[in-house]
């Protein structure tokens, strides 16, 4: 729920042999998705209010930012929601951010399109004011029309950012906020 919001994450963008790549989030075909555990029951959310940047340099290096609204995740229970917010505090930090920074493989600059490669970005997730490093994993697959499809998943620790965890019958959800991203990125508008 709360962790979701992170998990606002990530995305790559393929090296032109030319020049930098400017990327952004497409947000009408990109989202956010979350799920958390209660020993009494799972609940997943998503969020379609995901945007964002990467630049792929020359030589591969990936820098990406991805930015997510707190307000816009939705688990399908507006109460839940509500609380879900309070918990995270949204008027204090009315956004979860994600910054990485990584390279792709060398096979990734050229070859035909399709191509999807695997990547590894070191990421900082920034969730209630508190910013964690970590390793996202990502599987970027350069479509033959330009667009960028980055998709992975991992999970943030609500301890970690030190969110307060709600609780049903006295018992608090889990520590682990399972957040999974699918993101396409086109090339910005100048």
């Amino acid at each position: 729920m709360n962790a979701a919001l992170l998990a606002t994450l990530l995305a790559a963008t393929p090296a032109s042999p030319g020049g930098v790549h400017d990327l952004e989030v497409d947000p009408g075909a990109s989202s956010l998705r979350f799920a958390i555990t209660h020993r009494l029951h799972h609940v997943e959310g998503r969020s379609t209010g995901v945007r964002g940047r990467a630049v792929i340099a020359h030589d591969g290096k990936v820098q990406a930012m991805v930015r997510v609204p707190v307000s816009s995740f939705d688990s399908g229970d507006g109460n839940r929601d509500s609380n879900m917010q309070a918990a995270l505090e949204v008027e204090r930090f009315p956004f979860v951010t994600v910054k990485a920074a990584g390279s792709l493989p060398p096979d990734a600059a050229g070859g035909p399109r399709p191509l999807t490669v695997p990547l590894v970005l070191a990421a900082e997730v920034d969730l209630h004011g508190v910013k964690v490093a970590r390793e996202v994993p990502v599987q970027v697959t350069f479509e033959a029309g330009g667009a960028v499809h980055a998709t992975g998943e991992f999970e943030v620790s609500l301890d970690a950012h030190r969110v307060e965890r709600p609780s049903l019958f006295f018992v608090k959800i889990e520590d682990g906020c399972r957040i999974a991203f699918d993101l396409v990125l086109r090339e910005a508008r100048p």
